[in-house]
């Protein structure tokens, strides 16, 4: 009976039970209701605080400037592309 194709256990059990014991069944719509429910109420407590976050990202603006272009002037003047920056070489000991 260990082996695949294996007809050793055929004789002791011609019909193995397989699955959980009868009283530990759950049915189907039990299982996709409770689900549901672990995932609905950390969804309703955040669905609030998601649409107070996009109202305040998608029109910010920093100075008279939006945010995008304020980031990306920070990072221009921050690291400038046009400086010369000697890359230092090697030298054998």
């Amino acid at each position: 009976m260990l082996l695949p194709g294996s007809f050793s256990g055929r004789i002791s059990s011609p019909s193995p039970q397989r699955g959980p014991l009868p009283s530990k069944h759950m049915s189907f719509a039990i299982f996709i209701r409770e689900a549901e429910i672990v995932f609905t109420a950390p969804l309703l407590s955040t669905k609030a605080s998601c649409a107070a976050k996009a109202s305040n990202l998608f029109s910010a603006v920093t100075k008279g400037r939006f945010v995008s272009s304020a980031t990306a002037a920070a990072i221009l003047t921050s690291n400038p592309f046009l400086v010369f920056k000697p890359v230092p070489t090697a030298v054998p000991p």
